[in-house]
């Protein structure tokens, strides 16, 4: 494996087993140092020092308490290790604490270890075989199953240099640890150095760390800039993940920073008192001397305890999900209320000790840091749990995407949920989006190939894009093509529900190398237009992370097909509903149609999303309008009455129209008189309010074909006046070189009032550019033109 450049070793054992001597030995540093220690000759509170291996490779060592008293303190420690030195006695062997120790690293996922019985000087040869054989047995069954067994004696040093040899090749299978991305470290100290202020202490378990950082301190939400950092006493301008760091934080109060506080990226992180968990309880009870298997109850629904992840330990109740309780030496999935605020994140391990008599239980690793609050014994609350508890990452992304619902996600707001680097999570999502479980839309939409892979980093590769069609029945749709292939031509064969919507339907793509698509057979006003449940197409971490990637991947928009679907579905729906109900408007106005679905997006996001709709068949993108496919307005018999007397209204003084009021009652008193029948029935009573109602929809949905081209709120010119007056302009500046207010007003014989609301209207289009009190054709204008002057 590759070998880890930076990492902890962690020492567990038994109290007076030796561990501080042992580290002194190796490293020549005293992890003790506060007096109490140093008087008692015990260690209390965790201890640090620098470990320089043979290979050229240093890593941190932390000494532990041995204490049951102190186990709290072993806890704070625990969470960063990456290698365990599991000390036991020659002359005492194997003792409770030496089992709890033990069984904590156990829960919390350390995967590497070596065994060291210290004080063999004190033994002799038959009795030392003894020990290690009741070591053996110990640590069957946990990781620590195959580690090497080596004795030492700090006093004589003998053993120490197999004792490191063992331990360099232990680190042979330590995975690295994430340095690129967000910073997370969770703070085991903190303190005041004289003439510099508040300085904390931890493990960077993620991210690097840079002199002049702004990070923030949760979970009391503090901004803090980092002045200074030491990595085991020596000055560093930047510290990586897996190293022991000290940093100066000017400006931050000592009584706001204690242990359990983490620092973090600014806006990566949430503080949480509500989590998901698996739990892994214990066999035995170790408040028992005996160890007896089974010698305890389990755990409790809403039992109260204390839960330490990180360097943090909270106290709260255990609500279990899947049954009454969970008994010893099982798993069950439970969720956490905490009683104060903590910062964690998905995958990150945790011990659980019992209130009162205060001993380990069991631990277990977060499945969810920000769930819902979650009913007990329910299917659908379980199911979400189950996806992440079986730890596949890829089911997992499509679970989140499943859960976020309607409509997409952004790219980096799911790498934040999946607990993850961008190029991480790239590789498993882009097989989703290869299997059309995903959705993906990225620039350019409608591109056929997948974006670009990170450098250094290897994708799983798929089959080349195949060009996906929507298709009726057995023929295919002219001007339905679906090929956004970021992504794959695989899709799985789909079988519909039995309650499943009616209308659609699955056409299986096995074979033609086309992709399933699901057609939506509820036409609009003659409209038949598909809406393809799509198969291929194509929000960790943070800012910093993504500054290491093409700028293309933050653009990239997500959505679970299922949810796709669903939102094609409604707005298919809400469409027919608005040209059933709107006949005469071509359509609905595209801001408002965002506002609706897609509140969040605006931009050039937005307008991706619309590509991608109108690639799908879902609606037509017509500039300010969007519709159906196919659609066009409809008029009725009276419908078109009326659209032809609102015309010949506007065009009786072309250049000088009547305002919508007047036109409303213009209207209204040649309905009255029997000069215009809108019903077609030869009636001459009309309902005024019904007819001023129908006049302004009318108004609007010619404005939106361009038939009517509105110039102010009032103000409504017909097209071929517009027209008529454009030809006019560039009549006369062909002829002068520009046009005045006055000469358009005597060209048009009209008055100030309507060519003014005119030639604001051009300079507002950009057809014409207002230069001191003349108007000239905005293309040929030059920069440095004047725009402005007064009349």
């Amino acid at each position: 494996m590759e070998r880890h450049g930076f990492f902890i070793i962690g020492t567990a054992g038994h109290v007076d087993h030796g561990k501080t001597a042992l580290v002194r030995a190796l490293t020549g540093h005293d992890p003790d140092r506060l007096p109490e220690e140093k008087e008692r000759g015990i260690t209390i509170d965790l201890g640090f020092a620098p470990f320089q291996l043979p290979d050229g490779h240093r890593a941190g060592l932390i000494d532990v308490p041995g204490h049951e008293r102190f186990i709290k303190n072993m806890l704070a420690g625990a969470g960063g290790v990456d290698l365990a030195l599991l000390v036991v006695a020659a002359d005492e062997g194997v003792m409770p604490q030496t089992r709890e120790h033990l069984y904590i690293l156990d829960l919390l996922g350390v995967k590497a270890g070596v065994i060291a019985v210290t004080k063999r000087d004190l033994v002799d040869a038959d009795w030392l075989e003894l020990v290690k054989e009741d070591i053996r047995q110990t640590v069957t069954g946990t990781f620590l199953a195959d580690a090497p067994v080596v004795a030492v004696s700090a006093v004589t040093r003998e053993g120490l240099t197999d004792l490191v040899q063992a331990i360099v090749r232990a680190t042979d299978f330590l995975s690295p640890r994430p340095a690129e991305g967000w910073v997370r470290l969770p703070i085991d100290r903190a303190f005041l150095v004289r003439g510099a202020g508040v300085v904390i202490t931890g493990t960077l378990w993620q991210g690097s760390l840079r002199s002049g950082d702004h990070l923030e301190i949760l979970p009391a939400g503090l901004s803090a800039l980092v002045r200074g950092l030491e990595v085991h006493g020596e000055k560093v301008t930047q510290a990586t993940a897996g190293q022991r760091v000290a940093i100066n934080l000017p400006g931050v109060e000592l009584a706001q920073v204690k242990r359990g506080a983490v620092l973090v990226s600014p806006e990566t992180f949430q503080p949480t008192t509500l989590l998901d968990a698996e739990v892994t309880l214990l066999k035995v009870n170790l408040s028992k001397d005996d160890f007896i298997p089974n010698a305890w109850s389990g755990l409790q629904h809403n039992q109260r305890v204390r839960f330490h992840v990180g360097s943090s330990e909270v106290l709260g109740r255990v609500r279990v999900l899947d049954s009454e309780k969970i008994p010893p030496g099982d798993s069950g999935l439970v969720q956490f209320l905490a009683e104060e605020p903590l910062v964690v994140a998905r995958g990150d391990r945790f011990i659980l000790r019992s209130y009162s008599p205060v001993t380990t239980i069991g631990g277990g690793w977060i499945l969810e840091a920000h769930p819902p609050r979650r009913r007990r014994f329910r299917p659908e609350e379980l199911k979400p749990l189950l996806v992440r508890a079986a730890g596949d990452r890829q089911s997992i992304l499509s679970q989140l995407l499943l859960e976020a619902g309607p409509p997409f996600v952004r790219y980096p707001d799911l790498i934040r949920q999946a607990e993850g680097t961008a190029a991480e999570i790239w590789p498993f999502l882009r097989q989703l989006v290869q299997e059309g479980e995903v959705i993906l839309i990225s620039e350019p939409v409608g591109a056929t190939r997948l974006p670009p892979e990170p450098a250094g980093k290897k994708v799983v590769k798929g089959p080349e894009t195949a060009e996906l069609t929507a298709v009726s029945g057995h023929e295919e749709t002219e001007g339905f093509r679906a090929s956004n292939g970021p992504g794959g031509g695989r899709a799985a064969s789909r079988h519909p529900a039995p309650d499943e919507p009616e209308g659609f339907s699955a056409s299986n793509g096995r074979g033609n190398g086309r992709g399933t698509v699901l057609g939506l057979n509820q036409p609009a006003a003659e409209n038949n237009s598909l809406t393809p449940e799509r198969p291929p197409s194509p929000a960790s971490p943070g800012p910093a992370n993504f500054s290491r990637l093409p700028p293309i991947w933050g653009t990239f928009l997500l959505a679970h097909r299922e949810n796709y679907r669903q939102q094609l579905m409604e707005i298919a729906s809400y469409l027919d509903s608005f040209h059933a109900l709107n006949p005469w408007r071509p359509g609905l106005p595209t801001e408002e149609f965002r506002s609706r679905f897609f509140p969040n997006f605006s931009g050039h996001l937005f307008t991706n999303i619309l590509a991608q709709l109108e690639i799908d068949g879902c609606l037509a993108n017509r500039g300010k309008l969007v519709a159906r496919p196919g659609f066009s307005p409809r008029y009725s018999p009276e419908g078109l009455r009326l659209k032809n007397a609102l015309a010949e209204e506007c065009l009786r003084q072309p250049y000088a129209p009547p305002t919508i009021p007047e036109i409303i009652s213009r209207l209204g008193i040649r309905v009255k008189e029997g000069d215009l029948d809108l019903s077609g029935k030869g009636a001459t009573i009309i309902n005024q309010a019904e007819l001023n109602q129908n006049i302004s929809a009318m108004v609007k949905a010619l404005a939106e074909t361009g038939e009517l081209v509105p110039v102010t709120d009032e103000i409504v010119f017909h097209n071929q006046a517009i027209a008529a007056v454009k030809a006019s302009i560039e009549e006369e500046v062909s002829r002068a070189g520009s046009i005045s207010l006055a000469q358009l007003r005597d060209r048009l014989n009209t008055s100030r009032k309507f060519a003014q609301a005119l030639l604001e209207y051009f300079d507002g289009i950009r057809f014409t550019r207002r230069i001191g009190d003349q108007r000239v054709l905005f293309r040929e204008t030059k920069e440095g033109d004047s725009l402005r002057g007064d009349e």
